[in-house]
């Protein structure tokens, strides 16, 4: 059964084993076509994985994973004896799903799953990683990055420019025509020639592939604000020696110093701060991107509902859970001292910011915290584009 796994008709023999349940349990099921399996190698492991025909219920099995190994030599592996790990996510509420493990006495709980609608792809990462454990991306791994979102971060400045150039009316049509070759086309030539186009998240793809005109200004303004994650990857890699306020943003300027360096060297010479350092900065951006999402709740009025504990501590509306966290966080070091028991932003209490004010620093402290979660190895399989921010 197990190399089955890794053959052509394991699809066609899940398929038939999901028709003759249905005749048997004489419960209608959903169509067996819709059945699909794949399998691939990782690490020194066979990775196989499907999705289940679309699920009706809470409970029912939407995606399976099977870990098959470790073997040394799988040309001359004794099948029987390798360890085998069964994964499902399941249906939960509307919005909730849970990955559980199987044992001999049942599935185990694993964790909860990635949100419905999701690529399929973020609960194999997830699992993947709970597996072979949280792998932080390595100097290099960061260099590249960096190099890559200063072609894009460029592209979505010059993009501006193609617009124009698309709506002028004196401008020949042939060209129209030709000026994504000479826009998005040209920033993915450079980034195939210099051998980073494989490190290009799936969403970049779609960015610089769009053509220029087609392009909305919230893809652009999006691929705008990784400056502030071109800042961090550069205090990451030691090239500055610390990080602007939370309140301001990352000079455009940041990135003259590598104008016309070498790629290649750029990589190889990369070098990171020490891990407790830079998960140092994690916390702290966590802290502001909550301090964002809590005024979110206060905006939209969800209610505070302390529990027993926090009750006891004297924390019973937001307000007060705001003003322990900024006093514990200025006597850590993390935030200066308060104002207004609340966070020192801009020089007034964070809840005194005016809706500019405060989509600016939401946007900083969301991209920092999504850069620095991604280097400390919370992206599932390093995914850039599945980084979470969760808090």
């Amino acid at each position: 059964m197990l190399m089955k796994l890794v053959q052509p008709d394991m699809q066609e023999l899940m398929r038939g084993s999901w028709d003759a349940w249905e005749r048997l349990s004489g419960q209608p099921a959903s169509s067996s076509k819709a059945l699909e399996l794949s399998a691939f190698r990782h690490e020194n492991c066979i990775i196989s994985f499907w999705e289940f025909p679309r699920v009706r219920y809470a409970g029912e099995a939407i995606l399976g994973l099977l870990v098959v190994g470790p073997a040394v030599d799988w040309k001359a592996v004794d099948w029987a004896k390798l360890p085998v790990r069964y994964f499902v996510l399941e249906r939960g509420t509307e919005h909730s799903t849970t990955i559980f493990e199987w044992s001999p006495s049942g599935f185990v709980l694993v964790s909860p799953g990635p949100r419905p609608g999701r690529p399929i792809t973020v609960f194999c990462d997830m699992v993947l990683d709970h597996v072979f454990g949280k792998q932080r991306p390595t100097a290099q791994d960061t260099a590249r990055r960096l190099l890559v979102l200063e072609h894009l971060v460029v592209y979505s400045q010059a993009s501006a420019y193609g617009k124009q150039l698309h709506q002028c009316p004196d401008f020949p049509p042939a060209a129209k025509a030709d000026l994504h070759t000479i826009m998005g086309g040209m920033f993915s030539k450079g980034l195939r020639e210099l051998g980073l186009w494989e490190y290009v998240s799936p969403r970049e793809r779609e960015f610089l592939a769009c053509p220029v005109q087609e392009l909305k200004e919230q893809q652009v303004m999006k691929i705008s604000w990784r400056y502030e994650a071109i800042g961090i990857l550069i205090w990451a890699l030691r090239f500055i020696p610390e990080l602007p306020a939370y309140d301001s943003q990352v000079s455009h300027e940041i990135l003259k110093p590598f104008q016309g360096s070498d790629p290649a060297r750029v990589i190889q010479s990369a070098q990171l701060r020490d891990q407790a350092e830079i998960d140092r900065a994690r916390e702290i951006a966590e802290l502001w991107n909550w301090r964002n999402r809590t005024r979110q709740l206060m905006v939209n009025g969800y209610p505070f509902e302390p529990g027993e504990t926090l009750k006891r501590a004297g924390v019973n509306t937001y307000e007060d859970v705001i003003r322990m966290t900024a006093q514990m966080a200025a006597g850590e070091g993390d935030l200066p001292a308060p104002i207004g028991d609340d966070f020192a932003v801009k020089g007034k209490a964070y809840r005194d910011l005016t809706e500019d004010e405060w989509a600016e620093v939401r946007s900083i402290s969301t991209e920092r915290h999504f850069t620095l979660n991604w280097l400390c190895g919370y992206a599932p399989g390093n995914n850039w584009d599945n980084t979470p921010t969760e808090t």
